[in-house]
């Protein structure tokens, strides 16, 4: 868990978070941009996520960013969603940002894309 030091402004009240854990499944960094994870197994009729799952750590890394103690100058998120399926495994991808970074209600899908990982017949290949 990574502790955010901030205090949050929402409907022009403002709310001490400096004891907000956040929790985060995966980061990367590349190319001077560090994204941030958010997995989760698709259930039926999940039509929606919480936003605040990936908010809090694009804040994190956003804020140190901005403070200069990350050499990077873009911070995202992805939102992936694993789902079984006949052939095997289907994976969607959600790239977001927030175009204001302190308004959690900015976020912003910037693209998104579906892998299908099958099960491959090793007779078929002989």
């Amino acid at each position: 868990m990574v502790p955010v030091l901030r205090s949050k402004l929402v409907d022009a009240e403002i709310f001490d978070c400096n004891k907000l854990q956040i929790e985060i499944d995966m980061t990367f960094e590349d190319k001077g941009a560090i994204t941030v994870f958010e997995a989760k197994n698709w259930t039926r009729d999940r039509n929606d996520f919480a936003v605040y799952q990936l908010y809090h750590p694009f804040l994190h890394y956003h804020s140190l960013m901005e403070a200069g103690e990350l050499d990077v100058h873009e911070v995202n998120c992805c939102y992936a969603v694993r789902q079984q399926i006949s052939e095997g495994v289907q994976i969607d991808l959600y790239l977001f940002t927030f175009d204001e970074p302190l308004d959690m209600t900015s976020i912003r899908l910037i693209r998104s894309k579906t892998y299908k990982l099958v099960k491959i017949n090793n007779d078929a290949l002989e």
